[in-house]
């Protein structure tokens, strides 16, 4: 079941950082400031990579920030028109 309107990733990355600037996370865990800042402003999505750096940094799993991403992104799309696709099994059943 998806969640109604998640948070994105970076609003829940910035919940974690607390007090500690974007640089000082950044160079922590080895990353382009410029890549952080993106993604706390939602104009990058959290790779997986990224997601296990920030896990191991914050104590947290190292997919937290993966399935945030893919929770996120899911809600997102389904919020968009597209067509409607029929079930495969009924599909081949009506041929």
């Amino acid at each position: 079941m998806m969640m109604h309107n998640p948070a994105s990733p970076g609003e829940l990355l910035r919940e974690f950082m607390g007090d500690r600037s974007v640089t000082e996370l950044a160079k922590h865990i080895g990353v382009a400031r410029a890549t952080l800042s993106r993604i706390l402003n939602g104009r990058n999505a959290v790779s997986v990579d990224l997601s296990i750096r920030l896990g191991e940094a914050l104590s947290l799993s190292p997919d937290f920030f993966a399935k945030a991403q893919l929770q996120y992104d899911l809600w997102r799309r389904s919020q968009k028109k597209r067509r409607t696709i029929k079930p495969l099994v009924a599909a081949l059943a009506s041929r």
